[in-house]
């Protein structure tokens, strides 16, 4: 079965930038969230557990608005992975 996923990287990069800007530290994030991964599916899944331990360390260093940005990532990543839904 084929789950349609909207593309959230322009959004992740965005929290990314806003993360970094508020002073936090993002290069586990980025690391993990930029890995190289055989399908989309494993993507999705290493992107919500980076993005899930990201917010669980600094999601209360962020402005509210990064921090949304992050959980609608998270809300695609869901699709597939249900355990990463907001």
């Amino acid at each position: 079965m084929t789950v349609p996923v909207s593309d959230f990287t322009s959004t992740l990069r965005q929290a990314i930038e806003e993360s970094r800007a508020a002073g936090t530290p993002v290069r586990e994030l980025e690391e993990r969230a930029s890995a190289a991964c055989a399908t989309s599916s494993e993507y999705l899944g290493e992107a919500g557990e980076a993005i899930t331990r990201f917010l669980e360390r600094h999601g209360h260093e962020l402005p509210p608005a990064t921090v949304a940005k992050f959980r609608a990532c998270l809300a695609e990543a869901g699709k597939v992975w249900p355990k990463y839904r907001p």
